[in-house]
């Protein structure tokens, strides 16, 4: 009887003892227990815990900033990374229209064009001169060049447009040069010629030069498209403007913007007379084989015809054709 309780005793421990063990061994497999255990293929990963992750090598290509890059697959071993853009490094970038302009930099200039209704450019007139088509001409806006670059203004006077200060070419259109006579006895010649009042040349750029009129009879003092003033053209002036008044309206000051200056004249024989108190003009119209008409203003109302020798020296305008 005591042999078998013994025997029963012995198969109760090692039940126990068995039951404990599998016990301890259940609670060491968990997912949690920083231990590769039970059947798991890494620490607390694989097997019935979750998946162990795959570790990622970086690239320059994943599309993911990691490893040593400073952006997204750029910087550190990858390609440089591209700069911000901005509105001074010189490249056209961002939401620039332009190199560093437009978008969100400064709006980018504007090139000059001849139809963008603008001056600009080289251009004289709005979309014209320059570089673009020659600008329509518009007497009392536009300007006229003679031969030697002398620019002069013009002015519209009723259907009439003429330039507002006397002639100073020295060159015919036909590119001969005007004999320039200072020598008294050398004056009187038949030959096209040309001087400044009292031989000054520094009375050119107020009075301009005083011709003889066969200098005007070459029919090439004048630019391209404008001539020399028939008796006729002076007639017409002189009938718009009323005839009495007509000489205090061309001079300066006188509303017409025709600034008549008293310039004075040359005789035949060589002095000169008058300046700063008479002016005198020449017409393309012959008198005679020897005169030919000018036109007189001074300090009366007056625009007066005279018929003197053609060897006199008169200013001279140009009025358009």
């Amino acid at each position: 009887m005591r042999k078998l309780m013994a025997i029963l005793m012995l198969v109760m421990v090692v039940a126990i003892v068995h039951t404990g063990c599998k016990k301890d061994k259940d609670e060491i497999a968990t997912c949690n227990d920083g231990i590769q255990n039970g059947n798991e293929s890494g620490i607390d990963c694989g097997g019935s815990c979750d998946p162990c992750e795959v570790e990622i090598i970086p690239t320059c290509d994943d599309g993911i900033q990691n490893g040593d890059e400073t952006g997204i697959d750029c910087g550190g071993d990858c390609d440089p990374c591209e700069a911000e853009p901005t509105c001074d490094d010189g490249i056209q970038n961002g939401d620039e229209t332009g190199v560093d302009c437009g978008g969100s930099c400064p709006p980018c200039e504007v090139l000059p064009t001849c139809n963008d209704g603008i001056q600009n450019g080289d251009e004289t007139g709005v979309d014209c001169g320059g570089s673009c088509p020659e600008c329509p001409f518009e007497c009392g806006t536009s300007t006229i060049v003679d031969i030697d670059g002398n620019v002069y203004n013009t002015v519209a006077i009723g259907s009439q447009c003429w330039i507002d200060r006397n002639l100073s070419v020295m060159t015919l259109t036909n590119g001969t040069p005007i004999a320039s006579i200072s020598d008294v006895d050398a004056w009187d010649t038949y030959l096209p010629a040309r001087c400044y009042y009292g031989n000054d040349a520094g009375n050119d750029a107020e009075f301009g030069q005083l011709y003889n009129w066969h200098a005007v009879a070459t029919g090439n003092l004048c630019p391209n498209g404008w001539h020399i003033p028939s008796a006729d053209d002076w007639e017409a002036l002189d009938s718009y403007l009323g005839g009495s008044t007509s000489g205090a309206q061309l001079k300066p000051g006188g509303g017409t913007g025709f600034d008549a200056l008293f310039g004075g004249h040359r005789w035949p024989v060589g002095q000169f007379f008058d300046v700063d108190s008479r002016g005198y003009f020449w017409s393309a119209t012959a008198a005679s084989s020897t005169d030919a008409k000018r036109y007189k203003i001074s300090s009366n109302a007056l625009l007066t015809l005279q018929s003197v020798y053609k060897e006199f020296g008169n200013s001279c305008r140009c009025m358009m054709d």
